[in-house]
């Protein structure tokens, strides 16, 4: 007769009980223990039946979504990252956050938690937090320094599926791919995401996709212009028990579409050419010696300049091309997010898991306008950073590898 057991195998946990019952019990097995004697209370070996290499497998899934970020942002050097920004979600600091740009205006609509200290405002920026500053916390949401994809794990483990179009042919990637790859989504014809792929290469990506799925690549990511979800979960309401709430319909209906995004080197938004046209700029922000320039020796200046759109402007003046509304993804990259948008509002609908945030927001004229986004529906006197609250239910399949980095990691229970 099997009795209230606790089995650990291999660390993990795979049965627990509580008040002398099953809480996974079947009704049959609820009824086997309803007519046990008190005599009965000795386990035969032979009756211990362990779980199949299938269930423990499940286990170890299960804990791995469950390690995923439950913040918005986490970015140790944000240098111009919070110009004009609102993050909807908690930031993290894996180290004391230094002051960052003066003209920096952002409010957090959440909880800062910076395992150092937190000097942001010290040069004179604009930073509010609305939620609890906590500082030299070392709780497991912090991990103890940035925590990095193992791609060759990903490649081994990738199973899933990416198809679409792009200016070099189709593109139809089962599992893994050798090469650089470009993918552009219409509404007619969205990119088409499934589970986890691996590219061993550079990405260009931009348009509707439709899917729950995870890309990592061994190159960089660029994605010039908006990379919106087809079936979008967003936008969340502010408050944090309401936006749960909604996630955990969300996760249960698997309707709505997903991605993160990873890449080894870097993630480029937008217009990447006024790195070339103002070089001290880009040196004055630290991003003169990124490798943007890498792509062209594959594909053409003049080709991705193609695949700049006119992102919806802010006020009377254009955006001009090379600006962009919406990433719907989660980013994670040990390198930098940079990218410059211009006279408009952006949001990066997942969340940020980066070594540096440096998008130049050019939508200072926004400040004082109260005109709602067309494309991503909040208020443009800002730009975003919105968390995927569907991370947070521990049942949302992306980013699998970057869970189980989190687990690995020394600060993680």
């Amino acid at each position: 007769m099997i009795q209230t057991l606790s089995l650990i195998l291999g660390g993990i946990l795979l049965l627990s009980c509580s008040d002398n019952k099953f809480r996974g019990s079947t009704p049959a097995m609820k009824a086997q223990e309803a007519t046990t004697t008190k005599s009965e209370n000795v386990i035969p070996s032979e009756s211990i039946t362990l779980p199949s290499p299938t269930v423990i497998e499940s286990v170890k899934d299960q804990a791995v979504l469950k390690a995923l970020p439950r913040f918005a942002l986490l970015v140790d050097n944000l240098s111009c990252g919070l110009c004009h920004v609102k993050v909807l979600g908690d930031v993290v600091s894996t180290k004391t956050v230094a002051a960052i740009h003066q003209a920096s205006e952002a409010t957090i609509m959440g909880d800062w938690l910076v395992a150092g200290k937190w000097e942001v405002n010290k040069s004179g920026a604009k930073v509010q937090v609305t939620g609890d500053k906590k500082e030299d916390y070392s709780g497991p949401e912090v991990p103890t320094g940035f925590v990095s994809i193992d791609m060759t794990a990903a490649k081994a483990k990738a199973s899933g599926s990416l198809k679409g179009f792009g200016s070099l042919g189709p593109v139809n990637i089962q599992k893994t791919h050798r090469g650089n790859i470009v993918l552009v989504g219409t509404t007619a014809n969205p990119i088409q995401i499934n589970g986890d792929v691996m590219v061993e290469g550079d990405v260009i990506i931009s348009g509707p996709y439709q899917g729950v799925g995870t890309l990592y690549a061994s190159g960089s990511v660029y994605i010039p212009s908006d990379l919106i979800a087809t079936h979008s979960v967003f936008p969340y309401p502010d408050t944090k028990a309401e936006a749960t709430a909604m996630a955990d319909i969300a996760v249960k209906d698997a309707k709505l579409d997903g991605l993160g995004i990873a890449a080894a080197k870097n993630i480029y938004l937008g217009n990447i050419e006024f790195f070339t046209t103002d070089p001290n700029r880009s040196a004055g922000l630290g991003i003169a010696s990124l490798d943007f320039k890498e792509m062209y020796k594959w594909y053409t200046q003049a080709a991705y300049q193609a695949l700049y759109t006119v992102a919806a402007a802010c006020s009377f003046n254009d955006a001009g091309k090379g600006s962009l509304n919406v990433v719907d993804a989660f980013l994670h990259t040990p390198g930098t997010i940079t990218g410059v948008i211009v006279n408009t509002s952006y949001s990066i609908r997942g969340g940020i898991f980066a070594g540096v945030f440096n998008v130049v927001n050019g939508n200072r004229v926004c400040d004082k306008t109260s005109k709602i986004s067309p494309i991503h529906g909040r208020n443009m006197s800002n730009s975003y950073v919105e968390y995927d609250w569907r991370l947070a239910t521990g049942k949302f399949p992306i980013l699998e590898r970057l869970g189980e980095s989190l687990i690995s990691n020394s600060a993680r229970p």
